[in-house]
């Protein structure tokens, strides 16, 4: 587990992230259900990330974390 400190102006989102091996997996199946997932991004800076909303609608955030990440 890590903890990032943002700032609110950073355009970052503020929630919490969750960690996987395979994005692209973790990003079928709640789409796959029907659930608010956004698209996911491969940035040459970063790991794979995508964000989606809870039934509440509360952001929560998806990053790899895996091998190659």
């Amino acid at each position: 587990m890590g903890i990032a400190l943002l700032h609110p102006d950073s355009g970052l989102p503020l929630a919490p992230r969750l960690g996987t091996a395979d994005t692209a997996a973790a990003h079928r199946r709640p789409r796959a259900g029907g659930a608010d997932v956004d698209e996911l991004l491969r940035l040459d800076s970063a790991p794979p990330v995508f964000t989606f909303r809870d039934p509440q609608q509360n952001l929560l955030v998806v990053v790899e974390d895996g091998p190659g990440a």
